[in-house]
């Protein structure tokens, strides 16, 4: 038996060379490797076809290089997790819809950690979603006909677990009346793909697959990291990490996809340390950003903009921080809303045309926040919207997708009605239910690509049952 002392160094040993495997260094040169076999898919699976990669948020779009794809997707693993088999009607991904039709197929793109053969996003998830679209498109259909998993993956009593489940998630979307896209016209049947695995396709199948005239529209689910025992592998020069991108807030030291595919040349440091330091360089660099002082200077992005109504625009802010000057005007929009607490103007808080709220996007404290702050943010927005029936108000925060949707979701569920035409003043109280607000929030997908963080639906649900 082996000395407890012995055996605690033994297992601290083991802590530090896990800590090393997983250096900043490894990650990045891990992503390069997964990239070259989605290249490798490129040339030799997809050559002389039209299939685009689609990378998967957050994890999947480490992988692929932005101008190597026209759109991302958002399936999450937890609604495929075993036992909570889930559609999600805040991330329908109809978007994709369009994109299938108009090109041969699109590929998927996800990866996983150790101890899986791929995400559960791609096994399960994205599968259920296919068998609700299929229902949709072709309704004679049986769910057993729509369902297509990796058998590799799932097992088959899994798989009848989710058969049970599928007629009520079918029925759940159905509450919402929201048209499908009719741009795709057969099926959708998954096929998987992924590194150093048997696969359930060849080059050879690829063009009879993707003829018109099967039964299904074929799309790929691609795993773009490679699965090793103990998650890592020896590699010549680095350690290769299994799902390297996963969880990129805890290793990435304020780097984020883009930031490192615009500046991929540099990242061929032999050591960590210079990694560290090189991406501490560029973070610093990213986040200097000139103070707007312009009294007409508009702050937010003008190639991101969402017209929701003829009054209603959600939008996206520049880099911040952000500081204006007090006689700011805007000659676009009657009322701004800005919810960052990195916008200031000096000397006040806001103007008659801009309200600053110091809050801040994918925070949960702020989500929370966002709470006691709506009643004071809809009473601003319902005076500029009733006293002028042609005002424009624009609705902001730093992602363009979080607190500007929450506040946007409760202005509609408050002052539209479920085809989004404005209500007569609204001076009592306004019956609101969970349905009516899943619906409005279903419809803002529609129009963009959005995902608010649960903490902050819930502070408009909140707010808006409490206003019943």
């Amino acid at each position: 038996m082996l000395d407890p002392e012995i055996l605690k160094d033994l297992k601290e040993l083991d802590k530090t060379s896990r800590r090393s495997n997983l250096s900043v260094r490894n990650r990045l040169l891990s992503i390069i490797h997964d990239n070259s076999y989605l290249l490798q898919l490129k040339d030799r699976l997809f050559s002389g076809f039209d299939v685009p990669f689609v990378p998967n948020e957050r994890c999947g779009t480490w992988y692929v290089n932005p101008s190597d794809y026209p759109t991302t997707c958002y399936f999450k693993s937890t609604d495929g997790h075993t036992g909570e088999w889930h559609f999600s009607t805040r991330r329908l991904n109809f978007h994709l819809l369009p994109l299938i039709a108009e090109k041969d197929s699109i590929a998927i793109v996800d990866s996983t950690r150790s101890g899986k053969r791929m995400p559960d996003s791609l096994s399960k998830t994205i599968p259920i979603w296919c068998a609700i679209i299929g229902k949709c498109i072709r309704p004679t259909l049986s769910w057993d006909e729509l369902l297509f998993v990796p058998d590799y993956v799932v097992s088959e009593i899994e798989r009848d677990q989710i058969l049970k489940r599928l007629p009520s998630l079918y029925e759940k979307f159905l509450e919402l009346d929201i048209p499908l896209p009719d741009s795709v016209s057969r099926p959708l049947m998954p096929i998987w793909l992924q590194q150093k695995h048997r696969n359930l396709v060849d080059i050879s199948d690829v063009a009879g697959m993707l003829s018109p005239d099967q039964p299904f529209q074929p799309i790929f689910l691609v795993t773009a990291s490679k699965s090793c025992q103990d998650g890592h592998d020896k590699m010549e020069g680095y350690t290769y990490v299994q799902g390297a991108a996963d969880d990129h807030e805890s290793w990435s030291c304020g780097l984020d996809a883009k930031l490192f595919w615009d500046n991929i040349q540099t990242f061929n440091a032999e050591d960590d340390t210079e990694t560290v330091d090189k991406i501490s360089q560029l973070v610093s660099g990213k986040t200097i950003s000139p103070s707007q002082k312009s009294p007409q200077a508009s702050f937010w992005d003008p190639s991101d903009l969402t017209e929701i109504t003829s009054q209603l625009y959600v939008g996206k802010l520049m880099a911040t921080p952000i500081e204006l000057s007090d006689k700011w005007t805007s000659s676009q929009c009657e009322l701004v809303v800005a919810l960052d607490d990195e916008v200031y103007f000096k000397g006040s808080e806001s103007t008659s045309q801009c309200s600053v709220y110091p809050l801040r996007s994918n925070t949960k404290k702020s989500s929370r926040e966002l709470r006691a702050r709506l009643p004071e943010i809809i009473r601003v927005i319902q005076s500029v919207l009733y006293r002028n029936n042609s005002a424009r108000i624009l609705i902001l925060c730093r992602t363009g997708e979080d607190l500007s949707i929450g506040v946007l979701l409760a202005c509609l569920c408050l002052f539209y009605d479920q085809g989004w035409c404005k209500r007569l003043i609204v001076n009592g109280k306004t019956a609101i239910d969970k349905k009516d607000i899943r619906r409005h929030l279903a419809r803002i997908i529609e129009k963009r690509r959005v995902n608010p963080s649960r903490a902050t639906l819930n502070s408009v649900h909140y707010f808006l049952m409490s206003n019943n």
